[in-house]
């Protein structure tokens, strides 16, 4: 399955937005997670107001139906993950 992956990014006073196309499959211990496998460059310009618009509106040039927004993400240290079904 291929989703969209947005975000904003800023170092040094500039900021921009960009975009991946993010491959996921289906983990092999649990069918309901997925991984993603690889990532691809869609798009890069100067911050957006609306992530959510700029995501909407590549997806649907790119035919991607599912969009990775950083606001339901939630990162984690990898000591967190020792040991978990996710580890590795």
């Amino acid at each position: 399955m291929n989703a969209i992956y947005i975000n904003t990014a800023s170092l040094a006073g500039a900021s921009v937005s960009y975009a991946l196309n993010v491959t996921l499959k289906a983990a092999a211990d649990h069918t309901e997670e997925y991984r993603s496998t690889s990532f691809d460059p869609l798009d890069v310009r100067p911050a957006v107001a609306d992530l959510q618009d700029y995501a909407e509106d590549l997806a649907a040039r790119h035919g991607l139906h599912v969009v990775i927004n950083p606001e339901n993400l939630v990162e984690l240290d990898a000591s967190a993950l020792a040991g978990s079904a996710i580890e590795g």
